[in-house]
């Protein structure tokens, strides 16, 4: 609905501007105007029998109505202990919109809109121009709480969103002066001679409330700033990594700066980015980098990126990480510092686990919240089918002596709330598919037609059924990978894109009835802000997000099974499916003692029931030795590692393993070792 361009907005404090500024700045109308009339329009100076449209607002109602409030407090039953505005003028009443109330009359959605009277502002097309204004909402499910110029009677309006400016989350009240740029509409402008202002609600919330409405000039204000939430800038491409997956291809920095000022240039050389990475358990700093930062007008942005440090640093144990990007800018005085800083985290993984997301103290992908598609409004129809995952790049990994590594176990977060008494557990399948770059380009020239396009063939599934509650419950799970095969897992290639889905579908009943109670389950996401993932390319961005759906009409055929949205960006900025991937080595035994590599190799018992030992005496001293006990797929059930030895007894622990072959291989920088051993 709304420009993201024109939703840069400065919530501006009075405070904030200083006695000279105030000093510089004319009010061309509303409140504050020297016309007492204009100044009453402006601060909603009436009473409730004039009303809004006794001063000379035009009130548009649709479902539900603006109207003057003596103290900006909602009159429904789900605001209330709610406060009122504390807008300057509060005293003398405010604009105000309870859709709280008109819920309860009935109306769902709500939908109302004020336009003030016309006004001129000719003679100003050279000068910044702002719009300021009192806001008040607490918002839910609205699609619409903006304010709106407009420079030709109506015909034509600019919004913006007020939500954005506030800042509030949903849910929460949030209230504060709001600025917003009018410079560039009024100095392209063919005529200023009908200048209006409106404020327009739409949706299912609570209230919004507004209070001294301003035109006025202004002096240029300065405000650089770290966009954090689009494209937010990642050094590795996952939020945990495994070691052996770091590589330059996944390596690099950046951010999205913004000029969030008002009529202030940014000029080249002006601003420098910088970044530090340091190791959260010792906070020993293991990189610092900067870069400077190009010319920015008001209201835009741009991208930086970097494919790695200079020094060509890349992480090389194991552990937390923490990543600081600060922006600097020194030729003004900037209205707002705190947006000039942004922190994020990311791990490397000793235990091969990979996922976008954070990981709880359990070792399972966290999750802040959970989605599945409700019955779609337009029509009615139901949803039959939710499919939502994210990608993963796969960098050029070391393969030594035959081996690849393996996904070989998927881990989702899911929850259930408000299901159908008659439905009592849902089945849920994992997938993991392969993106295949069919015209090497890089970039994704068409849809996949369907989860079976050859353009995502699949490498593995799973199955896992899932209890469902009437209140709401989250549970983590684990479920085992089998690829087309009927083997263990699937080799992940190097160099390659994969895709890590959870699919819901009921293609007969539907995954929710007609009153929206729940037949399966909710897909747990975190907002770990993961929008994007810089890989392989400079200036290569993948989707972390991704999601198709599909829906059962009234005659209980299912559309848009081929209708995916795989390559946008999923739901919202920075939301992203709680999914992780656990890997693990394929070995290519050969049964043999190899005499480079071993003089002595001997295991016992064979068979085995609860231990199994190995004397081993190395052709020489070795500083990295691995011992690798895999099964008959060749799935690595048991590994250790030591360092400097050249004679060894080991001995470990075989009980809780299934009955059957399994191999245990000694390696070195020499080559591997094998005996083949049976489990009773």
């Amino acid at each position: 609905m709304f420009n993201q361009k024109l939703t840069q907005v400065l919530v501006a404090l009075a405070f904030l501007l200083s006695a000279g500024s105030l000093s510089a700045q004319t009010v061309l109308w509303g409140a504050g105007s020297s016309d007492t009339q204009i100044d009453s329009i402006g601060r909603f100076a009436t009473d409730t029998i004039i009303g809004l449209d006794g001063l000379g607002w035009t009130v548009d109602s649709v479902a539900g109505k603006w109207e003057y409030s003596v103290d900006g407090i909602s009159q429904g039953t789900f605001s209330s202990g709610t406060p009122g505005l504390t807008s300057p003028s509060v005293g003398d009443g405010v604009a105000f919109f309870d859709a709280d109330f008109w819920f309860a009359q009935g109306a769902n959605p709500q939908i109302g809109t004020i336009t003030s009277p016309a006004f001129d502002l000719t003679g100003y097309e050279d000068s910044i121009v702002v719009l300021e204004f009192y806001a008040g909402l607490r918002d839910f499910r609205s699609t619409d709480n903006s304010a709106g110029f407009s420079t030709d009677g109506g015909a034509t309006w600019t919004d913006f969103d007020v939500i954005s400016a506030i800042g509030a989350p949903s849910g929460s009240a949030g209230e504060g002066m709001v600025l917003f740029d009018l410079s560039n509409i009024v100095n392209s402008a063919t005529s200023l001679t009908n200048c209006h202002v409106r404020f327009s609600f739409e949706g299912d919330s609570y209230y919004y409330g507004v209070d001294d409405v301003t035109v006025r000039t202004s002096e240029a204000i300065y405000d650089i700033a770290i966009d954090e939430n689009y494209n937010p800038p990642k050094v590795v491409g996952s939020k945990q990594l495994p070691l052996r997956m770091v590589n330059a291809d996944e390596m690099g920095w950046g951010a999205n700066i913004e000029n969030n000022g008002i009529g202030g240039n940014i000029n080249a050389g002006e601003a420098m980015l910088y970044v530090t990475v340091s190791e959260v358990s010792s906070g020993t700093v293991a990189v610092m980098d900067s870069m400077a930062v190009p010319a920015i007008a008001p209201g835009t942005d741009t991208a930086l990126y970097m494919p790695g440090f200079s020094n060509g640093w890349m992480p090389t144990a194991a552990g937390d990480y923490r990543v600081d990007y600060s922006v600097s800018y020194s030729a003004n005085m900037q209205i707002d510092t705190t947006n000039d800083v942004y922190t994020d985290f990311f791990t490397i993984t000793a235990d091969d686990y990979l996922s976008k997301v954070g990981r709880d103290l359990t070792g399972f992908p966290s999750a802040d919240a959970a989605t599945l598609p409700g019955v779609r409004a337009a029509d009615g129809f139901l949803p039959a089918e939710h499919e939502w995952g994210s990608m993963y790049y796969i960098p050029n990994y070391t393969v030594t002596n035959g081996d690849s590594i393996v996904a070989d176990s998927f881990l989702y977060t899911g929850a259930t709330v408000n299901a159908d008494t008659s439905v009592t557990e849902a089945v849920v399948q994992v997938r993991l598919y392969k993106f295949n770059d069919d015209d090497g380009s890089g970039f994704w020239t068409a849809q996949p037609t369907g989860p079976s396009d050859p353009e995502l063939p699949i490498q593995a599934l799973g199955v896992d059924t899932f209890e469902l509650d009437l209140s709401l419950a989250f549970r983590q799970r684990a479920v085992a990978l089998s690829n087309l095969s009927g083997g263990t897992g699937a080799v992940l290639q190097p160099n390659s894109f994969y895709v890590a889905t959870v699919l819901c579908s009921d293609q007969i009943n539907g995954l929710r009835n007609a009153d929206n109670t729940t037949r399966h389950i909710f897909i747990g996401n975190s907002e770990d802000k993961y929008d994007f993932t810089i890989d392989s390319l400079p200036n290569y961005f993948i989707p972390a997000s991704i999601v198709r759906s599909a829906y059962i009409d009234p005659t209980g055929t299912v559309t848009g099974l081929q209708d995916n949205q795989w390559y946008g960006a999923g739901y919202e900025s920075g939301i992203v499916p709680s999914i992780g991937l656990t890997l693990t080595d394929a070995i290519t035994i050969n049964v043999t003692a190899n005499e480079a590599v071993t003089t002595e190799f001997n295991i016992f018992p064979n068979p085995a029931t609860e231990q199994i030992s190995a004397k081993v005496e190395l052709t020489e001293m070795n500083s990295n030795v691995e011992y690798i006990i895999t099964d008959a797929t060749g799935r690595v059930v048991i590994k250790e590692q030591k360092a400097d030895l050249q004679s060894d007894v080991v001995t470990y622990d075989v009980s809780q393993l299934p009955a059957g072959v399994y191999f245990f291989t000694v390696r070195t920088a020499q080559g591997a070792s094998s005996q083949k051993f049976v489990k009773q």
